[in-house]
């Protein structure tokens, strides 16, 4: 048992250090996409902006359809 607390401890230790927050990597991926839209689209910026902030809620009607409706029952 005492190893595989130490195992845990180990791996936890290496995750805090190595393993970037979530938070982190969608800053990065958000700034990668906006690049990518400007730069391989040719979009303006504003409407790389306006396209990220829409797409989001295009997205959104499907998860909420699926969601359960407690005030229903």
């Amino acid at each position: 048992m005492e190893t595989l607390v130490r195992i845990a401890d180990a791996l936890g230790r290496f995750s805090a250090r190595y393993v970037p927050s979530a938070f982190a990597v969608a800053v990065l991926l958000t700034l990668l996409a906006f690049a990518l839209r400007l730069t391989w689209a040719g979009a303006a910026p504003m409407d790389a902006v306006k396209g990220w902030g829409g797409g989001f809620w295009e997205l959104l009607s499907l998860p909420m359809q699926m969601a359960p409706c407690s005030w229903r029952s």
